[in-house]
């Protein structure tokens, strides 16, 4: 890893390592290496005391379960090809466990429109 002044990784050794860390978990989950670098990326910025460890670890944190969309910053698409981002999401999920706690059947989120007025997209 290529470092900076005291010590810190240079802004190519980061970019360089979200590539590679993106290749190799998108060829084991058979995904794309760019939507994986794209939520690397998300995450990374939502929460910047993570780079240090995923400099030093990199896919690890998708093993730990940091690497989740909702831990991020950036809408993505869901599976029903609408907008979601990771507020909706967050909400959701909380909503979901609260649910589960309570015996109450969960049901996927459905997003319907784009619009921010209702937390579906940028």
């Amino acid at each position: 890893m290529s470092e900076g002044k005291g010590g810190e990784p240079t802004p190519e050794s980061v970019i360089r390592r979200i590539a590679d860390v993106a290749h190799a978990v998108g060829w084991q989950a058979n995904v794309g290496a760019s939507e994986t670098a794209g939520l690397i990326v998300s995450v990374l910025a939502n929460r910047p005391e993570l780079i240090e460890r995923f400099m030093r670890e990199g896919s690890e944190l998708f093993i730990d379960g940091l690497m989740m969309p909702e831990r991020g910053c950036l809408s993505w698409h869901g599976r029903n090809g609408s907008v979601v981002t990771p507020e909706f999401m967050r909400a959701h999920l909380t909503v979901a466990e609260i649910k589960r706690r309570n015996g109450i059947r969960v049901v996927p989120p459905t997003p319907t429109t784009n619009s921010d007025e209702d937390g579906h997209g940028r």
